[in-house]
């Protein structure tokens, strides 16, 4: 129970993991751009609206350890976070639109920056989610083998 490898299977593994192949490298480089991003838009986010921005800020801690961890488990929950962030922001749109009041002069300036904010930030969402499932699967594959087998084994030692 308190043995290291116990922690490893689950999804908050904190040892850093190298590349082991020259395009998984390649990705790997890719998330951390898209970590940065990620990072700003959390930032912008908390200015606007602080639940929304500290959200933002858990997705980019979970693609940390993502991307430094060669986690699959940590892809999969970005993934899911970023299609519910979305879903989110087509809710929103979509009401807005329907109340007449998408991108109207009848709103703020702030509240039409926003929109617009939000607009580029499902766009970025959809980007982050191919990157990031190009990952899952190059990055994890050499991998998750071991983690597999380590899982059925403690599966059999119960």
């Amino acid at each position: 129970m308190g043995n290291s490898k116990d922690f490893r299977v689950m999804c908050l593994n904190f040892e850093t993991v190298q590349p082991p192949t020259e395009e998984s490298k390649v990705l790997v480089q890719k998330l951390r751009i898209i970590f940065f991003i990620h990072l700003a838009v959390a930032v912008i986010k908390t200015i606007f609206l602080v639940t929304s921005g500290l959200i933002e800020f858990l997705n980019c801690f979970i693609l940390y350890l993502a991307y430094s961890t060669l986690n699959y488990c940590n892809c999969v929950m970005y993934i899911i976070f970023n299609i519910m962030s979305s879903v989110a922001i087509i809710t929103i749109v979509g009401q807005q639109i329907q109340s007449g009041s998408f991108l109207s002069s009848r709103n703020s300036g702030i509240s039409n920056a926003f929109t617009v904010f939000n607009i580029l930030t499902f766009i970025f969402y959809i980007v982050a989610i191919r990157y990031v499932f190009l990952s899952l699967i190059h990055i994890s594959e050499p991998t998750r083998q071991a983690e597999i087998s380590y899982a059925v084994f403690c599966l059999k030692k119960k």
